[in-house]
């Protein structure tokens, strides 16, 4: 996907600019990133970006990660995905509960969809 198709879907939806998206973009196509981990992906924005950078390129894969609260925002990455079509790019991972704190008999993740 183009990235001004991309930031066209996403614009008006906190928390990357677009010309961050540009970056983030850019930087997968120049660097032929194929596999890509994302620590916290809150609306999705920046997962979109990489994401259609990746379709650019015909193949990769995002693993991004984020709390179950993720979840309940509005838009939320599973939207957005749906959305742009870029949901065969991304792996969602939502610990159950957060890796500060815990214990090691406590961690667990499930995927992010509902």
């Amino acid at each position: 996907m183009e990235f001004h198709e991309v930031a066209r879907l996403l614009e008006g939806i906190p928390y990357i600019s677009a010309e961050r998206g540009q970056q983030l973009y850019d930087f997968i196509i120049e660097g032929n990133v194929r596999d890509v981990l994302e620590l916290g992906f809150a609306h999705g924005v920046s997962t979109c970006y990489m994401a259609a950078a990746l379709d650019q390129q015909g193949a990769g894969k995002i693993t991004t990660i984020d709390t179950v609260v993720a979840r309940d925002r509005e838009p939320n990455l599973d939207q957005l995905l749906e959305r742009s079509g870029l949901g065969r790019y991304v792996h969602p991972v939502c610990p159950t509960v957060s890796w500060i704190g815990s214990t090691a008999g406590r961690r667990s993740a499930a995927t992010c969809t509902s």
